[in-house]
């Protein structure tokens, strides 16, 4: 064949932070060639035309998920494969330390994701503590979570919510106390 095409990317292999490649185009010098991108993560330089061989530049855009990506670049009929990590999840707490009263009650913890897809737990480590909504969640989310009434001395017990441990002090209640 005669205007047969070859290209090759350098890397082919990416990082979660993403970076810059170049794509190596061979083929005849009279033949003629187009390449595109067939992922909107991976965006070709100014040229994608041209004639005979050729190196292009190419970036790849970070990627925020936790799943590993799989794109192509095409010249012709040549289908150049490029891949990239998938991105570590980070969680904020908040907060990460909170009280309650002698009396318990119901609190909630938000959970914010660094990915829609990434997912995490609650549990809690003290008996007096229990998680009554949001053992589990992906992406941004709510840990309800019930704190048991006591009359006994202060208390401190943790919840570990998306990897991160929070501080719960109980309080004792001094009412009906005589001194």
């Amino acid at each position: 064949m005669k205007c047969a095409v070859t290209a090759a990317a350098t890397p082919a292999s990416f990082s979660s932070n993403g970076g810059s490649g170049t794509l190596t185009v061979s083929t005849n010098r009279e033949c003629q060639w187009t390449a595109a991108a067939a992922s909107n993560w991976i965006q070709l330089g100014a040229s994608t035309t041209g004639q005979g061989d050729a190196t292009l530049s190419f970036s790849v855009a970070a990627n925020s998920d936790p799943t590993v990506r799989r794109g192509a670049i095409s010249v012709g009929d040549q289908q150049v494969g490029v891949t990239q990590d998938a991105a570590s999840c980070v969680f904020t707490v908040e907060p990460r330390s909170d009280s309650v009263t002698a009396e318990g009650g119901r609190k909630t913890i938000s959970v914010a994701a660094s990915s829609p897809q990434c997912t995490w737990t609650a549990r809690s480590d003290a008996d007096w503590l229990a998680i009554v909504d949001g053992a589990q969640g992906t992406g941004n989310g709510q840990v309800k979570y019930d704190a048991r009434a006591t009359s006994g001395p202060t208390r401190s017990g943790s919840l570990t919510i998306a990897g991160s441990v929070v501080t719960v002090l109980g309080t004792w209640s001094f009412r009906g106390v005589r001194a």
